[in-house]
């Protein structure tokens, strides 16, 4: 009829015409499961793909911004199958509800194509789309409802939780292992290459003398200090027996090492070690022509060839000597060679140290 409000027909064949109060609740409450569907999609993509150990690392380094996000949220994570559990369940009430209320809006036909598509959009791309590219942020500023919800489904979805944490265990964080940082590393080396040829390096950015450390320290637990030691027939050593003149000090002097080890007899007798410095104070005293026996003879520790680097360095570390004997680790007795504390960095940062005397050389 002219002039007469739209109405509609639902199911039950009862006419509710836009002016009646009925059709604005329902349509409000359509609207709002509307809004909870997105908002639990959302916060599901968002929340879920947020990972522990990354947001400890926020907390910690990041921006004042960030670490204020991540400190709200981190209690929620540590929750894992709670939180899930509460986004699932209130997003599958809101989708079995809306129907529903639709069908008291229009006809059955038309209450499940709208639905579908409110939800495919308005649902799931749009909220989901928004929660992966600001996950951080939105998740901080609805931690307040999150908690709320939790609370109020806390019956239903605290059991279906525990069940998960027995059957799948609570630990979420991603853990890397050597290999895994090593190769993170490396893939991080070569993006900056990448970035780097475009011309924007972001300030804050790895350089690839620390992306080489880095990877170099990693290695060192499973290096063998048989990769980085000098061989004995290559090695610069001292017998007791000689006697230092002024041609032996003119060869120390050119070999330009600080500690020179020392031998008996035969080249595999080693006894210790001397400190170039201490030749100083001989000189000082006018003292010449006078053979290494009467010099300080320091002890060396020994290692083992299959010793890991690692564990050398702790013993250099505790300063015991930066040099050290290496021992055949098949019979336990032979020397093989010699290792400096200097051979180590050069591991670890993966290319030799030159000091002026190595450049005087060249």
């Amino acid at each position: 009829m002219d002039g007469e409000i739209k109405t509609y027909i639902n199911k039950d064949d009862k006419v509710i015409s836009v002016s009646d109060p009925t059709w604005w609740l329902d349509f409000g409450i359509s609207s709002l499961l509307v809004c909870t569907s997105g908002i639990m999609s959302g916060l599901t993509i968002g929340l879920m793909g947020l990972d522990l150990t990354n947001l400890e690392v926020v907390r910690k380094t990041g921006t004042p911004e960030e670490r204020k996000y991540a400190k709200r949220i981190i209690p929620i994570l540590k929750r894992h199958h709670l939180l899930l559990c509460t986004l699932l369940l209130c997003n599958a009430g809101a989708l079995e509800a809306l129907p529903i209320f639709l069908e008291h809006l229009v006809p059955s036909v038309a209450a499940i194509i709208i639905s579908v598509t409110l939800i495919l959009f308005f649902g799931e791309v749009i909220p989901q789309a928004l929660c992966t590219r600001w996950g951080l942020a939105i998740g901080a500023h609805l931690s307040y409802f999150v908690w709320a919800i939790m609370i109020l489904t806390f019956p239903i979805s605290w059991p279906i939780s525990k069940i998960l944490d027995f059957a799948i265990g609570t630990g979420h964080g991603t853990y890397f292992n050597r290999a895994e940082l090593k190769e993170l590393v490396t893939l991080h080396g070569e993006r900056l290459k990448n970035v780097k040829d475009d011309g924007e390096i972001p300030h804050d950015a790895l350089s690839y003398n620390e992306v080489t450390i880095i990877r170099g320290a990693l290695d060192l637990s499973s290096k063998t200090i048989t990769k980085c030691l000098t061989p004995l027939e290559e090695t610069f050593m001292l017998s007791m027996d000689d006697i230092l003149d002024q041609d032996k000090m003119a060869l120390i002097i050119e070999k330009g090492h600080s500690r020179i080890p020392i031998y008996r007899g035969e080249r595999s007798h080693i006894v210790g070690m001397i400190l170039t410095k201490d030749l100083i104070h001989h000189q000082l005293g006018n003292l010449k022509n006078i053979p290494v026996s009467t010099l300080v003879i320091r002890k060396m520790p020994m290692a083992y060839s299959a010793m890991p680097v690692y564990k050398l360095l702790d013993i250099f570390r505790n300063g015991a000597s930066h040099m050290a004997v290496v021992i055949d680790d098949n019979d336990h007795t032979s020397p093989i060679g010699i290792i400096t504390l200097e051979d180590i960095l050069e591991e670890l940062i993966q290319e030799d140290i030159e000091d002026e005397s190595d450049l005087k050389r060249k």
